[in-house]
Order: structure tokens, then C-alpha cells, then sequence
């Protein structure tokens, strides 16, 4: 997207994060990570996305 690249993670829901427990609740989570800067950019929770630090 907009010329950069991003790679989506799934959750592994065995984390102890409060990503993996979503996860463990059978909700579906992906997390997005930016390649260039190794950052995680924003998270999908059951479809719908939320940029980190908006």
C-alpha cells in the first residue's frame, strides 16, 4: 500500500498478550507489521481494523 509493504500475522492465541487472549475467545485477530521498520502498524479483530496510535 502506498508503496510500502506490510506482512499480516495471525494470532497464535496460546500468547499470554491480550491479542491472544482475544484469539483463545475464538475471535479471529491479524495483526499488521511494516516491513521497512519491523513496527506493528494496526490489528484486525473479527474484520474490522484499528491503526495503532490513531
Amino acid at each position: 500500500m502506498n508503496g510500502r509493504e506490510y506482512q499480516a500475522i495471525e494470532q497464535n492465541p496460546e500468547k499470554p498478550s491480550r491479542w491472544g487472549q482475544f484469539a483463545r475467545q475464538a475471535h479471529q485477530v491479524v495483526q499488521f507489521r511494516d516491513l521497512a521498520s519491523q513496527r506493528y502498524v494496526a490489528v484486525a479483530v473479527d474484520g474490522e481494523v484499528k491503526e495503532y496510535g490513531k
